[in-house]
C-alpha cells in the first residue's frame, strides 16, 4: 500500500512539473527508472555487503535515502518559490464560449 501511494504521488507530481508535449516522455522514462531501480540496487548493494558489515551497509543505505529525500524536498520546493515571488500561483483560466453552427442562437 505505501509503494502505490509514493508511485501514485511520484507519478503526478512528475507529470505536473513538466510541460504537455513532453509527458509521455517523461512518464516512460519514470517508469523505466522504476523498473530498472531494484536491480541496480541489488548489485550495489550485494557489492558493497561483500566489502563491509551488514550494519555498515544499512548505515549508508539510511543516510543516502536520507540526502536523496532531502534533495528531493529542496528541489521541490524551488517553483513554488519562484510561483510565489512572481504572485502567481496558478496559470490563469479563461473560458471558452461555444459558437452555434449555422447562426442559431
Amino acid at each position: 500500500m505505501g509503494n502505490g501511494l509514493f508511485w501514485s504521488t511520484l507519478t503526478v507530481v512528475t507529470l505536473e512539473a513538466v510541460p504537455p508535449a513532453v509527458r509521455a516522455q517523461t512518464s516512460g522514462a519514470t517508469e523505466s527508472l522504476a523498473l530498472a531501480a531494484p536491480g541496480v540496487g541489488y548489485l550495489i548493494g550485494g557489492g558493497l555487503s561483500e566489502l563491509l558489515s551488514p550494519a555498515q551497509v544499512y548505515l549508508l543505505a539510511g543516510g543516502l535515502g536520507l540526502c536523496v529525500v532531502l534533495s528531493l524536498g529542496l528541489a521541490l520546493s524551488r517553483p513554488a518559490r519562484s510561483r510565489a515571488a512572481t504572485g502567481s500561483r496558478r496559470p490563469a483560466v479563461t473560458a471558452v464560449t461555444s459558437v452555434p453552427q449555422g447562426g442559431v442562437t
